[in-house]
């Protein structure tokens, strides 16, 4: 896998919405980045920082108001390409739900591969490969709205994989889940960077997630205000209250013995990082 080969390239990124009453609003403003193959990124915002009008633009759901995206050298104005971009740079989205289509789950995860003509043998055969990736082979002939939020998402990402995308959109995928399917999506999302080398772009507001991430973009009223490592976006508490968003909980309580005079990394980010601190500071 090369890390250094550019597969989106975005320049010089506006868009605009035009409002009932004629008032234009601009949603990002001058988004400039590139991503790589292989990469597992998280996007962070407050609401209204445009984390998911980028999401949409990516997979060429909307298009520019100006400035150019190009996802493996296609560009998205194109409209007679726009079935390529998105079977390239597929997309889940925060409620499954609206990604289900079917009334059994083996059908639901075909249907993208029928859609594109895939034929039959080879769409049984990526229906079974899908699901078992996601780890949900027992369940393909069940319904899947008899099932819990966590397995209909893992249900979803299984219709995209079918699809054989390059690169996977994850849109506040864990937002209408409880922990333990917020955990089983987070593990599954980093099985598929790992595992099956995807390129992910995971756009979330829990910061104990984005710290998994090799990279983190922070956009902040349509600009992008960070991108950098995690341990050095995340270093920047005082910045990150300002612009309305946390830090990993850790993070904060480094943050906190630090200002009070304890010598401590203010980088941490996991627990077991501060475990094996403290472990160290107490022999």
């Amino acid at each position: 896998m090369n890390l250094d080969e550019k597969i989106i390239d975005i320049k010089d990124l506006r868009y605009e919405y035009s409002g009932e009453d004629g008032k234009k609003s601009t949603a990002l403003d001058g988004v400039s980045f590139s991503v790589n193959k292989g990469e597992l990124i998280s996007i962070l915002g407050h609401n209204g920082s445009g984390k998911s009008t980028l999401a949409k633009l990516l997979n060429a759901q909307i298009t520019p108001t100006d400035g150019e995206i190009e996802i493996f050298g296609i560009n998205t104005k194109d409209e007679n390409r726009i079935w390529d971009i998105r079977q390239k740079c597929a997309m889940v989205f925060q409620n499954p739900d609206n990604q289900l289509v079917a009334t059994v789950v083996e059908e639901d995860v075909a249907f993208g591969p029928e859609n594109l003509g895939v034929p039959s043998a080879e769409i049984r055969e990526r229906v079974d490969e899908a699901l078992k990736i996601v780890e949900m082979q027992e369940y393909k002939k069940h319904s899947p709205h008899m099932l819990s939020g966590g397995q209909k998402q893992r249900v979803a990402i299984a219709g995209i994989l079918s699809m054989k995308p390059d690169v996977i959109i994850f849109d506040e995928s864990t937002a209408m889940l409880d922990p333990i399917g917020r955990k089983d999506i987070i593990d599954t999302i980093l099985k598929l960077n790992k595992e099956e080398n995807k390129t992910i772009l995971y756009i979330t507001h829990y910061m104990e997630e984005a710290v998994l991430a090799d990279r983190v973009i922070v956009l902040n009223e349509g600009k992008i205000e960070f991108d950098d490592s995690p341990k050095k976006v995340f270093s920047n508490v005082e910045t990150l209250r300002e612009l309305g968003l946390s830090v990993p909980q850790v993070t904060e309580l480094a943050y906190l013995l630090k200002n009070d005079g304890v010598e401590i990394p203010s980088d941490i980010l996991t627990n077991d990082e501060m475990i094996k601190f403290l472990e160290r500071k107490l022999k």
